[in-house]
């Protein structure tokens, strides 16, 4: 038995050594000094999700100026007494509301700077 911790001892120093170095360690030697193994984030093992990647919203040349155009002009904020006038523009250029929301959010720091 202490035979075997001794072993233990000099394969972790081995492995420390290892890393010190730059060097790579196998999986069999890490399992041999850890008491678990823990899976791979997309391991796909119980609990984890194979969903289709998120949908990301594109914007013509003539969308993202008129919206830029509208946002400046009423100071890259959304305010409820603007509710219809923001219908009528997104209804015109074809944009719901969250997606125009969260692109007036998204840019205001940028595209909305003065010179």
């Amino acid at each position: 038995m202490e035979q075997k911790a001794t072993m233990k001892n000099k394969n972790k120093k081995k492995n420390i050594n290892k890393i010190r170095e730059g060097g790579h360690i196998l999986r069999e030697d890490l399992e041999q000094n850890v008491h678990h193994v823990v899976e791979p984030i997309n391991g796909g093992g119980e609990g984890s999700s194979q969903s289709k990647k998120r949908f990301r919203s594109r914007f013509t040349h003539e969308q993202r100026e008129k919206m830029l155009d509208f946002a400046g002009a009423r100071g890259w904020k959304i305010q409820k007494r603007d509710e219809n006038v923001v219908k009528e523009f997104r209804n015109e250029i074809g944009v719901k509301l969250q997606v125009f929301k969260a692109w007036v959010q998204n840019n205001k720091h940028t595209l909305g700077k003065k010179p």
